[in-house]
């Protein structure tokens, strides 16, 4: 069975962990190859290594170029399937490909909205109602990212899954990572994973972490990179937080750093089901979401919730007054628990699996 996919981004986010993990899964039972509409990827050797081809292509900047190198693929492919990830259903373009050369399709959506703007929210609205005519198999990750894509129409939830064993604590990566950055055990480690864009509050971010750091013994690890990086080191020098913030930029040892931190804090604007809050609530992390994320993240009993009509004092009060410290024993009841309600990645991917293997098998007879 041959399966395109879509798409990497070059940098590691959500979609591309999601990949990695279905793809290291499937590895001797499918042929995957993925999309990627740049020069180059950060995951290309990743997925090289668990057999995944990566084909890069142009942007869809040359959106005639960008068409006819995807009609060229799918049409020579023999493909059985093109699986789609998305977070919003602007760019159609590879769904209407596929279905002219007549490969079965998987919309699957990945967020619960997007930065698609107030011109992009018309589009979307009506090239879903597209994909969900076009599509043999609805899939999301959350029920609220199912809306987001779907609307009312049919669509199965496959929760996201990770490498539950890989993100389970280990005290002597907490020690090596604190040691490293100078950081001592008693402090209480904040972060935030994933690109400093709007949808992340990067600015909130560091105003609230602001409020912390006048209440408690804290530091805050930015692990990401973006276009507001700039503007948050302003406000670190601002408020004279250089000791106590510290920029990480893209990282592949996620699950080593989780280790050193005992909470995250993410003040998005949005999310549909954010990898990075199952990532660390598997390494036994508090998390500080704001109300505006998706309920379905909490997993296990150490998520707060915090709305962000509150003033940044308030939220800092409140997070201030509940990140104590977890045991190593607490932190690893925790990965047992997001195992055990169906987060590993190996459920996803059977899940996912027995998708493929049902559409092939239709289009067969």
């Amino acid at each position: 069975m041959r399966v395109l996919q879509f798409e990497l981004y070059k940098k590691t986010g959500g979609i591309e962990s999601f990949l990695l993990n279905l793809n290291s899964y499937l590895y001797g039972k499918v042929e995957c190859e993925v999309i990627c509409p740049f020069t180059s990827s950060s995951d290309e050797p990743s997925f090289n290594k668990i057999g995944t081809k990566v084909i890069k292509i142009t942007g869809l900047r040359d959106v005639t170029r960008y068409t006819k190198q995807i009609n060229e693929i799918m049409r020579n492919g023999n493909y059985d399937i093109v699986h789609m990830n998305k977070c919003s259903a602007i760019n159609i373009i590879p769904v209407i490909i596929a279905y002219k050369n007549g490969i079965p399709i998987i919309i699957h959506s990945h967020n619960s909205m997007t930065r698609i703007g107030i011109l992009g929210l018309p589009i979307h609205m009506f090239n879903r109602w597209i994909v969900g005519y076009l599509s043999q198999s609805n899939l999301a990750c959350s029920e609220i990212a199912g809306k987001w894509m779907f609307g009312n129409r049919k669509c199965t939830v496959i929760k996201n899954g990770i490498d539950t064993d890989r993100y389970l604590f280990n005290p002597m990566d907490r020690v090596s990572i604190r040691k490293g950055l100078k950081i001592p055990d008693e402090t209480i480690v904040f972060t935030n994973l994933g690109d400093l864009r709007k949808q992340k509050n990067p600015i909130g971010l560091i105003n609230i972490f602001n409020e912390i750091s006048k209440k408690i013994d804290a530091v805050l690890l930015v692990v990401g990179d973006g276009v507001y990086r700039e503007e948050m080191l302003g406000l670190v020098k601002k408020y004279k937080l250089d000791n106590r913030v510290v920029f990480l930029g893209h990282r592949q040892d996620i699950s080593t750093i989780l280790c050193a931190v005992d909470c995250l804090l993410m003040p998005s604007l949005y999310e549909g089901l954010p990898m990075s809050c199952i990532e660390a609530q598997a390494s036994g992390a508090k998390l500080f979401l704001a109300n505006t994320i998706s309920d379905e993240t909490k997993v296990t009993e150490h998520v707060f919730w915090f709305s962000l009509k509150q003033s940044y004092e308030e939220i800092a009060a409140f997070i201030t007054a509940n990140c104590s410290q977890l045991s190593e024993d607490d932190r690893k009841t925790d990965n047992l628990i997001v195992k055990r309600k169906g987060f590993d990645y190996k459920i996803m991917a059977q899940s996912i699996y027995e998708n493929y293997c049902d559409i092939a098998n239709k289009r067969r007879q």
